[in-house]
């Protein structure tokens, strides 16, 4: 049974009323990755391998953060990060990934960097198009 530590996981609350949430999660993709053996990449043998290994993962996911909008500029986010990356560093998480803030973002970029020492190493994109209709052949 996968787990998920209610430590990495924080809220804040401001006079009773939930104001921000962020949580990290143990990174499941080090477990799942394949491993490009015969033997090692069959979805039974990387399902073995992550409910063996989720104790030792030495990576974190930053999964969710967000802040509501009457709560912002307070310094609650800087707070809820500094918790969650105190106690990631006290389970040996030697990195985390925040792989779910868009590029547009300044404000949780920023947040981040005022923190740790972070570096983009990808950059993921969505396009939206109209769909065109092909010519008629008349």
């Amino acid at each position: 049974r996968l787990v998920i530590d209610p430590n990495g996981v924080r809220f804040a609350f401001v006079d009773g009323e939930p104001a921000a949430m962020l949580g990290i999660l143990p990174d499941p993709n080090y477990c799942l990755r394949p491993r490009w053996r015969w033997y090692g990449d069959s979805d039974v043998v990387r399902l073995a391998r992550l409910l063996l290994g989720r104790r030792r993962i030495p990576y974190a996911r930053w999964f969710f953060f967000g802040t509501r909008p009457a709560f912002r500029n307070l310094g609650i986010e800087l707070v809820l990060a500094a918790e969650v990356l105190e106690y990631g560093s006290k389970l040996h998480y030697q990195t985390c990934e925040a792989s779910m803030i868009l590029e547009d973002n300044e404000r949780a970029i920023g947040e981040l960097a005022a923190l740790v020492d972070i570096r983009r190493y990808k950059t993921w994109r969505i396009y939206d198009l109209p769909l065109q209709q092909p010519p008629t052949q008349d």
